[in-house]
């Protein structure tokens, strides 16, 4: 197999996107929740394409597999020894732990000052049914239904125990089939995530003795099939907001992800041919909205994330620009710390006399600004201050031991 040594950059932007697209589901419900008229500005179709924001956390997997192959593969698989297995653990732990606990303990100092939150209850949600005009948003939102579906449903159980803060420590918050939502909603993939992070030096294992381009391009494909097979005969397909499915997810998704990196480091990679391709996705995943066409979603992010990697193309070109690799490098914080920002913006306004159904465009149009320019600044706050330091710092203390 011969070694790629370009760097992704436009995956790095990739990376932004995802985090925006997520942001954007959070962002629309929420404004839609409190009864703001987001569609004085928004059209119909962006709503829809916001509404599956979801699928930012799936391209988030998909992409994990794909960049850890990347960085660690040639590695472990010259060294597969319990030394370089730790260190690889430890740089991971580096990566997302330190921001993950401190927003914990954000959340532990809200509740101890007795800030009361909108959602005190744990929240597990279901998929999206197919062929309904409503958003998921706007069925949350209760604007808007679809007959004999039920999308969101409100559990009796407390969202901020010291059971799930527990799980939320030690990252098995997802850890089961019918795991909730709780403490920092977003936190459930990194729980999922952190079971694959565990898997992989054994992943790239067996991905080392596949030697065809070809076979590995058919394994990963084989992969997300599965899982969506088994999704759809729980009933969960085309998936949706639910940690529940977290493991079924993140499994079948970051597989893939490893084994599409095998195939791009292969010779059949044949980069002319990514431009194209790269284009339909990106149309697709825009614009087909409450379609069949979600069923297809994972693997139309794995194409997209081909066509990216593939350095010298208007689509990676765009993805590479200096704003959008910003957004890639914040883009854990943006994703972390975004409900958490979006919260205590709800708290604040909550005690507002405006009655919100009556705002024009202007005002909407300011309360997306403001709101989108908090997020991203709460989210560069926490990278530049406590996410790249930790980073840094667990890498020294590495280097010293």
């Amino acid at each position: 197999m011969k070694e790629n040594h370009q760097q992704l950059t436009g995956l790095t932007g990739l990376r932004g996107f995802f985090a925006i697209w997520v942001l954007g589901l959070h962002l629309i419900t929420g404004l839609l929740i409190d009864h703001v008229p987001v569609d004085l500005i928004i059209p119909r179709w962006m709503i829809h394409f916001f509404d599956n924001g979801f699928w930012g956390v799936d391209g988030f997997f998909i992409l994990s597999g794909f960049i850890l192959s990347y960085s660690y593969s040639a590695k472990l698989n010259q060294t597969f020894n319990f030394k370089n297995i730790t260190h690889y653990i430890w740089n991971r732990l580096a990566r997302f732990f330190p921001v993950h606990v401190i927003i914990l303990l954000i959340y532990v100092l809200i509740q101890t000052s007795g800030i009361h939150l909108i959602q005190q209850e744990c929240i597990p949600t279901a998929p999206s049914p197919l062929n309904c005009q409503a958003s998921v948003a706007e069925i949350a939102a209760g604007t808007s239904s679809c007959p004999n579906q039920t999308v969101i449903q409100t559990t009796p159980c407390e969202r901020f125990s010291k059971k799930n803060f527990l799980k939320h420590l030690f990252l098995i918050s997802s850890w089961s089939w019918n795991a909730d939502l709780t403490w920092n909603f977003p936190a459930w993939s990194i729980s999922s995530e952190w079971f694959v992070y565990l898997l992989f030096p054994f992943i790239i294992l067996a991905v080392s003795h596949i030697h065809s381009p070809k076979i590995a391009f058919l394994i990963a494909i084989l992969s997300l099939a599965m899982m969506t097979f088994i999704l759809k005969y729980r009933g969960y397909a085309p998936l949706g907001l639910d940690p529940e499915i977290g493991l079924v997810r993140v499994t079948g998704e970051f597989i893939s992800g490893c084994f599409f990196y095998r195939f791009y480091r292969g010779q059949n990679f044949k980069k002319n041919f990514w431009f194209p391709v790269g284009l339909v996705c990106m149309t697709l995943l825009l614009f087909s909205g409450q379609t069949f066409i979600r069923y297809f979603f994972s693997l139309l992010l794995a194409l997209l994330i081909l066509s990216v990697a593939e350095n010298n193309n208007p689509i990676s070109r765009f993805f590479s620009k200096p704003k959008m690799t910003w957004l890639g490098r914040i883009s854990y914080s943006l994703y972390m710390s975004q409900l958490l920002t979006l919260e205590l913006l709800g708290v604040i306004f909550s005690g507002t006399e405006t009655n919100k159904t009556q705002l024009g465009l202007t005002e909407v149009a300011i309360m997306l600004v403001f709101m989108t320019f908090s997020t991203l600044s709460v989210a560069a706050v926490f990278y530049y201050f406590i996410e790249e330091p930790c980073r840094l710092f667990m890498k020294k203390l590495l280097q010293n031991t």
